[in-house]
């Protein structure tokens, strides 16, 4: 059996003056759960596996939007190690900044809900392609952290959440990317996916 798996095969001359790295995730991203995308239809760059080239829902199905402030939307994609295959674990942290029973319901529902998040991120000029980020893409995240702490001063009692990968399904890439085309045409697709 050949070992099919890629190798390094290219320099990484990183061009730090025109495509300098950005850190902050903007407030919004998108949640949408993971059965409802359609795998069958969703592409993937055949000349780079890191790219989803479109992101298509199941007939009828939404991906939802949520707001965070000030830079309260935080995500990472972690190496996991093992003896003979490596993973990757995703993890998305946010904030549901509402102190509501609709806000508790929303989060209810999110406990019991596999999803995908897309998460935009700042990025320097000219670097627009690369914004939007999505993590468990293959095996989605689910709620591993939810607390509300009315005592807390920055949230006053809304919930901070944390989405991440199951320890038995984690992700066998590092997060993706997602870009159908250009910067435009990738927000517009993303908004058409919420509800009408």
């Amino acid at each position: 059996m050949v070992n099919s798996c890629k190798k390094l095969s290219a320099n990484m001359l990183a061009d730090y003056c025109a495509k300098v790295p950005v850190g902050g995730a903007k407030d919004e991203m998108y949640i949408i759960p993971f059965d409802d995308v359609d795998k069958a239809l969703s592409t993937i760059s055949p000349t780079n596996d890191m790219l989803i080239t479109a992101l298509i829902m199941l007939t009828g199905k939404n991906g939802y939007k949520v707001l965070g402030r000030n830079y309260s939307n935080e995500f990472q994609s972690e190496l996991v190690k093992g003896t003979l295959i490596d993973m990757w674990k995703h993890t998305v942290n946010f904030r549901v900044l509402e102190d509501t029973v609709e806000a508790k319901q929303w989060v209810d529902s999110l406990v019991n809900t596999r999803v995908i998040v897309v998460i935009e991120k700042y990025t320097a000029a000219g670097n627009s392609n690369n914004a939007f980020e999505v993590c468990g893409f293959d095996c989605g995240l689910e709620v591993s952290v939810a607390t509300s702490n009315n005592s807390d001063g920055d949230t006053k009692g809304a919930f901070m959440l944390t989405l991440s990968s199951n320890e038995k399904s984690l992700e066998p890439k590092s997060t993706r990317n997602y870009l159908s085309t250009n910067y435009a045409t990738t927000k517009a697709a993303l908004e058409a996916l919420l509800p009408a």
